[in-house]
């Protein structure tokens, strides 16, 4: 194993935080011990909170692993700022996806769907709140995903669709208006389904934390929530009108581009010198 490792051109190793500090740390030694070279792509977000409360000896073998690397790359573009400083070739790297739904225009009837996990960390308790009170405004809600234990089944009724294949987003988030994520989870980094939602043309509307914050643009591909609650939610989407929500719509196909697979691995690979 080690003598393949020794022998490898180039290690990459893509990581959350617990594996950043087991394997980030197995292959700096390796690189000092057999001069194996490698890159990390840290996944997620706040990663720098986590290294600022962390203890001086986590803190040392952050630095010594993002130094002793070929390349860095982050999911957003505040944790690049925060860590470039140790190495001059860190980069910011986007979650990223291949479009697989042909956009079409649509004409904008007051439907949003919510796709991720549902519990109280990604404010499912004040979106179902929010929507049961415009309901009788013609403000229609659909929710998908799995269900955590800390939701009551029953105060999803009416909402509730079920649980969709990775394969089956884009076309899902197709058949509606806005994609609604309202998140309370510090840690967000760049939520895949927002690159989809973009892909489709379909704007968000979301909460400003994390990585959110780096992908909506408030009023150009969608509407950010400061602070979630009921009321900021029925706030923001009632700010939508068919004229606004059909520029954004527009905005949301230009900013996709950014975000589309085969255009963001390319870059990586060049970044890494795997390909000239």
């Amino acid at each position: 194993f080690l003598w393949a490792l020794k022998n490898n051109g180039h290690v990459s190793l893509h990581c959350t935080k617990n594996a950043f500090l087991t394997y980030g740390v197995f292959l700096w030694v390796l690189r000092i011990a057999f001069g194996v070279e490698y890159s990390i792509r840290k996944f997620a977000g706040a990663f720098d909170s986590y290294f600022l409360g962390s203890s001086k000896v986590i803190q040392l073998l952050i630095k010594k692993v993002l130094a002793g690397s070929h390349s860095n790359f982050f999911q957003t573009e505040s944790l690049v700022g925060f860590f470039e400083g140790y190495n001059q070739r860190t980069f910011f790297m986007p979650t990223s996806r291949i479009p697989k739904a042909i956009p079409r225009s649509k004409r904008y009837s007051k439907r949003f769907v919510y796709i991720g996990r549902i519990c109280q960390a990604k404010g499912i308790p004040e979106l179902v709140d929010a929507f049961n009170e415009i309901a009788d405004d013609g403000f229609n809600l659909s929710i998908y995903g799995n269900i955590d234990s800390d939701i009551d089944h029953s105060e999803l009724s009416g909402f509730y669709k079920g649980l969709l294949d990775p394969s089956d987003v884009q076309h899902t988030i197709q058949d509606y208006d806005v994609l609604i994520l309202p998140s309370k989870w510090n840690y967000e980094g760049f939520p895949g389904v927002i690159i989809e939602s973009f892909l489709t043309g379909t704007p968000v509307v979301a909460s400003a934390i994390g990585g959110i914050a780096e992908l909506v643009e408030d009023n150009y591909n969608g509407i950010l929530i400061s602070r979630v609650s009921a009321q900021t939610i029925i706030a923001a989407v009632k700010s939508i009108n068919a004229e606004m929500h059909c520029e954004m719509a527009k905005n949301c196909l230009k900013h996709a581009k950014r975000y589309n697979a085969e255009l963001v691995y390319s870059d990586y690979l060049k970044s890494i010198s795997v390909v000239s």
